[in-house]
Order: structure tokens, then C-alpha cells, then sequence
């Protein structure tokens, strides 16, 4: 599976392992960034928008991803929109909503269905190589303006949620409070910080 790919990766190349030289920290860097970027094609491909469509088979496909145009996406009604965790992807993440729902035979993606009809995406991004500020940037770019978004994330997806919901404060207040950035640097503010 996917994790085991991960996993798999990163023991046969033993990337605890010290490198002494500055020439050879760089070629471990290198390396790393490549495997990365190796370990993202192959889980995620192309970082774009999906919508999620009804699948080739039922039983065994019920879901699949179809890349989609923002000009495409309907903003009549809000955007469902699903964003997966580190190192995995849409299918990683949440395939189990609609693979028999938990035993429930597909009940609460066929819910989800009724709600959003077709205006169920994905967002497949990159996680080892990009920041979450990078993917919300991306992302920012291939939504339609005026769209309203309800997200369902999944661990570091979360992260990238947050920045999102940040990013629409507009004048009502900054997206991020001197407390919020005191939390970065490590320190706690005073009343008189």
C-alpha cells in the first residue's frame, strides 16, 4: 500500500545514517528531495483539482478522481472538498467513505451525494515537498472566486484547512493574532507584549 511504500523507501536507504562531509549533506539532501518527489508522483501525480465521479466498477471502484476545470465547478452551491493527510492522497485518506462506509454499503458517500451531487472534489498535494502554505496557494488558483468550501481534512490536510479559513477573515481581523505568531517563535506574550 501506499505507506508501505513509504515505509519500504526509506529503510532500504537508511537516511538516519550520518553523512560527514558538507558535499555529502548536500547530496543527501538532494537525494531526499528526489525520493520525495518520487514517492508524490507515484502517490499523487499531477498536483490539481478533482472532482470525485461515480467509478468504473461499484464493488471494487465506486469513486474515481476526473481532473476538472475551475470554470467547470459550480458555485451555486458550496464545494465539498477533501484534503488528505501526509504522504498519502485522496484514496489514502478517505476511501473508506465510499468503500462500503465502515459495512454500511456505501450509505454515507451516497449521503454526501444527495448534498453536493457534483460538486465533490480533491485536492491531491503534494506533502514531503511542498508546505501547506504552498498547497493553499496552488489550491487558491484553481478554485472559482465566490465559492463557498466545506472541507473534511485529514491530519496534515487539516493544516492546510486552517490556512484556508484564515485566508477569508478579510478586514474583519488579521489571519494571524500576535498570540498566534508568539506560538512560532516559542515564547508567550505578556499583557504588556
Amino acid at each position: 500500500g501506499e505507506d508501505g511504500l513509504l515505509i519500504e523507501s526509506l529503510r532500504v536507504l537508511d537516511l538516519k545514517s550520518p553523512l560527514s562531509s558538507a558535499a555529502g549533506k548536500k547530496a543527501g539532501e538532494f537525494a531526499a528531495r528526489e525520493i520525495a518527489e518520487k514517492i508524490e508522483e507515484q502517490l499523487v501525480g499531477p498536483e490539481i483539482l478533482y472532482r470525485l465521479v461515480e467509478g468504473d466498477e461499484p464493488e471494487t471502484d465506486p469513486v474515481k478522481l476526473e481532473a476538472v476545470d475551475p470554470a467547470e465547478i459550480s458555485t451555486s452551491e458550496p464545494i465539498l472538498l477533501f484534503i488528505h493527510g501526509t504522504a498519502s492522497s485522496t484514496r489514502g485518506s478517505f476511501s473508506d467513505l465510499w468503500m462500503n462506509s465502515g459495512g454500511g454499503n456505501g450509505t454515507i458517500w451516497q449521503d454526501l451525494q444527495k448534498k453536493y451531487n457534483t460538486n465533490i472534489f480533491a485536492l491531491e498535494h503534494r506533502t514531503l515537498t511542498h508546505s501547506p502554505i504552498d498547497n493553499v496557494v496552488d489550491l487558491m488558483g484553481k478554485l472559482p472566486a465566490g465559492c463557498r468550501l466545506h472541507l473534511v481534512s485529514h491530519s496534515r490536510g487539516g493544516l492546510v484547512g486552517e490556512l484556508l479559513c484564515r485566508a477569508q477573515f478579510n478586514n474583519a481581523r488579521e489571519p494571524f493574532s500576535k498570540e498566534d505568531i508568539a506560538l512560532f517563535d516559542g515564547r508567550t506574550l505578556t499583557a504588556s507584549s
